[in-house]
C-alpha cells in the first residue's frame, strides 16, 4: 500500500486569558511545536509507516490526536469529500 497526506499548518493561536486561568505556568506563551506554514508529509509504504510513529516525534501528541483519525483515512486511500476539501 502506497499512500500519502500531507498537513499544513494554517495559523496558531494562544488565548492568555486561558492560560492564565487552567495552566500550571500561565505565562508559558504559545506552543512551541508549530508554526504557521509547516507542512509534514506523512507515508504510509512497506518501508515507511509514520502514521504508528507521529513522524518520529516531529508532531505534537495533542494535535495528532486531534487529527490522526483523518490522517488515517487518508494513508489507507480514503475518499476526500470534494464537499469541503479543495482537491488540487
Amino acid at each position: 500500500m502506497k499512500h500519502e497526506c500531507k498537513i499544513t499548518v494554517l495559523e496558531t493561536k494562544v488565548f492568555p486569558e486561558l492560560q492564565e486561568q487552567y495552566l500550571a505556568d500561565p505565562s508559558s506563551g504559545p506552543c512551541p511545536f508549530f508554526h504557521a506554514g509547516d507542512e509534514f508529509v506523512l507515508k504510509r509504504t512497506p518501508e515507511q509507516d509514520d502514521f504508528y510513529h507521529l513522524m518520529n516525534g516531529k508532531f505534537c501528541g495533542e494535535a495528532w490526536d486531534a487529527v490522526s483519525r483523518y490522517v488515517y483515512t487518508a494513508l489507507q486511500g480514503g475518499v476526500r469529500p470534494a464537499m469541503w476539501i479543495k482537491i488540487p
